[in-house]
């Protein structure tokens, strides 16, 4: 059990009271207790593409049933998600430094469960969906790694909408009524990125999710490709448990933290409910622009990671 230190909580506390004007800065941008931070502009409301939407598609070789899915270019640009072949986007730049310190934490435990990844944030419109998208994007540009980006979200969907996609089943289908993992992921334009839908919502998600077949799913994940990084995307740990169990089950936890806009209060209990999370790391988001222009290509610093 993750045992977290006071000074972590009141340092981000602190460091996210202080007016902008006052926040102490340093050569590599802003002296920070926390994981990462990201200068970007979320929450965006989700925008269609009618010719964006998933279809099925003829059953590939060798996995049959699974669909093929085109991200288009459009949606993601509509809604703020950086496409990675951005090279020279400060944005692509600083979410490439996450994926290193994801990275990191996977060789320094060299276990499975380490290439689980929760991403949550305390409540709604702090990120979370555009930091786990974004994240997916940056990993699914590594040469030897594949990503499967995972809705944890069966209310709203909001992983899907980004992408400007839909989907009738999900993970919620594989666990509940034994459909086909097959039948329900979804392969995309990009090579080493994959899909997974939650499905319809139903009662007692939160039971389902703290199932032996919920395990069961993921070990399944981890076995079909050992090489596979698995980022779910969750709701808000203020308004469901389900973060909490998630957590447990996943290796790394980012929390995402809205600069100026995360009340201390609300990052105290985030903690507490994470707590049995192997690893948590904080990520700043929504920073100030003038807070990251010292840095030329790159806006972020980590200084503290909780084990």
């Amino acid at each position: 059990m993750t045992d977290y230190a006071p000074s972590l909580i009141e340092r981000a506390a602190a460091r996210l009271r202080q007016p902008v004007s006052s926040r102490p800065e340093t050569a590599a941008g802003i002296e920070s207790p926390l994981a990462s931070s990201v200068r970007t502009q979320p929450p965006f409301k989700p925008v269609h593409h009618g010719q964006d939407r998933t279809e099925a598609a003829a059953p590939l070789s060798g996995d049959r049933g699974i669909r093929t899915v085109t991200i288009s270019p459009i949606s993601l640009a509509a809604n703020g998600i950086v496409s990675p072949s951005e090279n020279s986007s400060r944005t692509a730049q600083e979410f490439r430094a996450i994926k290193r310190e994801v990275f990191a934490n996977i060789r320094r435990s060299n276990g499975a469960k380490n290439r689980i990844v929760v991403v949550t944030s305390a409540k709604s419109g702090e990120g979370k969906t555009y930091t786990a998208t974004n994240l997916a994007l940056a990993f699914a540009y590594e040469q030897d790694t594949r990503v499967l980006l995972v809705d944890g979200d069966a209310y709203r969907h909001s992983m899907l909408d980004y992408l400007g996609l839909s989907a009738d089943k999900g993970w919620l289908d594989v666990i509940t009524d034994a459909a086909p993992l097959s039948g329900v992921v979804l392969r995309t334009n990009l090579s080493n990125l994959e899909l997974l839908p939650a499905g319809k919502e139903r009662s007692g998600i939160p039971e389902l999710m703290s199932s032996g077949r919920m395990t069961a799913l993921l070990e399944q994940l981890q076995s079909e490709d050992r090489s596979r990084v698995i980022i779910i995307d969750s709701v808000p740990c203020l308004t469901s448990t389900e973060p909490a169990i998630l957590s447990e089950l996943a290796g790394q936890t980012l929390l995402i933290v809205a600069a100026d806009d995360t009340p201390r209060d609300d990052i105290e209990a985030s903690l507490r409910l994470l707590k049995a999370s192997a690893s948590v790391n904080l990520v700043l988001n929504k920073t100030h622009p003038l807070l990251t222009e010292q840095f030329k290509g790159y806006s972020y610093n980590y200084a503290l990671r909780e084990n």
